[in-house]
C-alpha cells in the first residue's frame, strides 16, 4: 500500500484499514463514480480498466462492464470497478 494510499485512507476512517466490504445498490454509474460520491477511498490510476489498480473482489451479486478491462486478473472474483457498473445490488472486499 503506497503512502498517498494510507493518508487518505487514514483521513477518512483516522487509521489504515487493509480490507472493508461494501454494499452496493444496482445503479447505470460505473462502481468507481459511485464510490467516490459516497468518500470511500479507492486506488485508480488509468480508469479504463488498463492498469488493474482499481481491482476489487466481488463479493456477491453481478457487474457488467462497459469496456472489457485488459489488466489481468488474480482470481475469478476480481474485478476493475473503474469500468464497471452494477446489475444487482453487490458486496466489494477493497
Amino acid at each position: 500500500m503506497d503512502l498517498k494510499y494510507r493518508q487518505l485512507r487514514q483521513g477518512w476512517r483516522g487509521y489504515v484499514v487493509s480490507k472493508m466490504n461494501i454494499a452496493l445498490p444496482p445503479t447505470q454509474e460505473l462502481l468507481i463514480t459511485t464510490l467516490e460520491k459516497h468518500n470511500i477511498p479507492i486506488e485508480s490510476q488509468c480508469r479504463q480498466g488498463f492498469c488493474g489498480a482499481c481491482r476489487c473482489q466481488l463479493i456477491r451479486g453481478e457487474i457488467t462492464y462497459t469496456t472489457p478491462p485488459l489488466a489481468a486478473t488474480v482470481n475469478d472474483n476480481d474485478i476493475f470497478v473503474c469500468c464497471a457498473s452494477a446489475l444487482t445490488e453487490i458486496e466489494l472486499s477493497i
